[in-house]
Order: structure tokens, then sequence, then C-alpha cells
């Protein structure tokens, strides 16, 4: 776990479990099937259940603190609507809320330009930055037409000046129908987007 983290820290040693949400856990099970892309993979919060039910996770994470939790799986990468580099602003006591910068120690890439020969679902908490990961991803998702599981956190989205209305259409765009996981506050959601 990382150091002086007291969000998901908390969590899992509270539960005693790396996959400690096991609220929304389960209510994703059906759809976790072939192949998942966990895009904002952190410390493995989701990871590691979705290992358990798919045949192959492939995590994106391009904070170096939290990526060292992942770093033997994958690079170290970011997603975004274009290729370059990014930073990373940490949120102090909460490394989850982190947030990309443009910079140049991390790269950051398209969805689309990552060979992929299968994608059966994806997981995206990106604080912030779903709308660039879904134009950079928009053919990758248009062909295998995953089901998705993205976060709309208005504070975050705020950050990048984008809103959760700008977010709901960009998935509606891809045709996707979105609803929100039950029981939760409407401003920092998890939204399952089914393909039409």
């Amino acid at each position: 776990l990382p150091e002086g983290d007291w969000h998901h820290t908390k969590w899992i040693e509270d539960t005693g479990r790396l996959d400690h949400d096991q609220w929304l856990l389960p209510q994703i099970l059906p759809y976790l099937i072939g192949v998942a892309l966990d895009i904002g993979a952190h410390i493995g919060t989701h990871t590691i259940f979705y290992a358990s039910h798919c045949q192959v996770v492939v995590c994106f994470e391009p904070n170096p603190n939290a990526f060292t939790c992942l770093k033997h799986n994958t690079k170290n990468l970011a997603l975004g609507a274009t290729p370059g580099f990014v930073d990373m602003l940490e949120c102090p006591g909460n490394l989850g809320a982190s947030i990309t910068v443009e910079g140049t120690k991390i790269p950051r890439q398209k969805l689309d330009s990552i060979s992929i020969t299968q994608c059966d679902f994806i997981k995206m908490d990106a604080e912030g930055d779903e709308i660039d990961i879904l134009t950079g991803g928009k053919e990758t998702i248009l062909y295998f037409k995953p089901v998705m599981l993205i976060e709309s956190n208005k504070s975050a989205l705020e950050k990048k000046d984008r809103t959760q209305e700008e977010l709901l259409r960009a998935i509606k765009r891809l045709s996707y129908t979105v609803s929100m996981i039950p029981g939760q506050d409407p401003t920092h959601c998890d939204l399952l987007c089914l393909p039409q």
C-alpha cells in the first residue's frame, strides 16, 4: 500500500482485502468475461477482482507511485485523446485522486494506438481524463463494443474544464446506453455503459 494514502489504504485495512469495493464489484460481475481493460488501475483494487473472472486484464496507470504495485505486469502509460507526455499532480492523502497535466515524464497514447485483439469490458476511472480517453479510443470501442464502467466525478471533471454532461454526451455518441449504478451520489458515481 502506498505510504501516506489514508483513502484506499484505510478501506483496504478495514476490509482486509485489496478488492475492498465489495458493494460495487459484484454488481458488474455478469459483464466480466474475456479481456478487460482497467484504465486508471491505481494500485490494483479492481484489477485483482477482474483477474479472477476474466481471461486477461490489461492495466493502465500513469501515476508512478501507484504504478509500483502494478509494474511487474504493465508499462507506466497514460491514455488520452492525443499522444504526448504528462506529469502527475498528486493529491495528498488520496493517491487515487491524482491528476495528469501536460508534461515530459510519462508517455501518453491513444487507446486506438495500442494493439488489442479482444476487449470485452473497460473500467475507466481517470480523474477527469475520461472524455479524452473515449476520444482516443473511439475506434477500439466501436469495434469491440465492450461493456464499460466509467466513473463520473464532477470535481475531477471540473479540474479538466469538463462537465458530467459532456461525459454523458461522449459516451452516448459511441452508441451506448448509460445508467448510474444505484445508491451513489450523482456528483461522484459509476456509470454502467452498455452498447446498443
